[in-house]
């Protein structure tokens, strides 16, 4: 942002922190349907996606700087989660990179465990509306420790996901948990 001679001036700096180079998320090229992306506080950024033909994949991006020549290197990893249920509608990762929230038309929220890509596993799935309401948008909060989800009839919950303490559920098993709902708006919830 400018000013001069009263004038303000809007002056485009578009950062390229993967490169000039279109990245590509879907290996086989498909169209997206669904797409989440997230910067880690190290620098690393990961894309999850659902793809036209119904796969769901996952694309890490590591950037290391040669400290001799300065040069920076992109690494790229990508991996096929598990298939969802049902066709996403919306997609959110945590700032981590370990878990990724979807939501369905049905209203569903499906949680994967991506802390290991290469054998995710789809760990939870919980109703997030009423009969005859639908999910309008889902949306991080900052730190990405919880999200809200806002529906068609202008009501909005927040959600955790909660380690789950029975034994039999084992080390560092987490589940979708609705801890409140806010009041409700007369219309439906198109922005959070």
């Amino acid at each position: 942002l400018e000013f001069s001679d009263g004038e303000r001036s809007v002056l485009p700096d578009p950062v390229f922190p993967l490169g000039r180079t279109p990245v590509q998320i879907d290996d086989q090229g498909q169209a997206l349907s669904a797409l989440a992306v997230q910067k880690t506080r190290d620098g690393d950024t990961g894309l999850a996606a659902q793809t036209a033909d119904g796969r769901l994949v996952f694309v890490h991006f590591r950037l290391t700087t040669s400290f001799l020549t300065g040069d920076t290197e992109v690494d790229r990893r990508g991996w096929t989660l598990p298939r969802p249920p049902s066709e996403v509608r919306a997609l959110q990762l945590t700032a981590n990179l370990w878990s990724l929230i979807g939501v369905d038309d049905a209203g569903t929220l499906l949680y994967w465990d991506i802390s290991n890509p290469a054998s995710a596993v789809l760990r939870d799935q919980a109703i997030a509306v009423e009969n005859g309401e639908r999910v309008t948008e889902l949306k991080m909060l900052n730190g990405t420790f919880s999200m809200v989800v806002g529906t068609s009839r202008g009501n909005l919950s927040q959600w955790f996901l909660v380690r789950d303490e029975r034994a039999a559920a084992g080390d560092n098993i987490f589940r979708l948990t609705r801890v409140r709902d806010f009041d409700s708006h007369p219309g439906a919830i198109t922005r959070i």
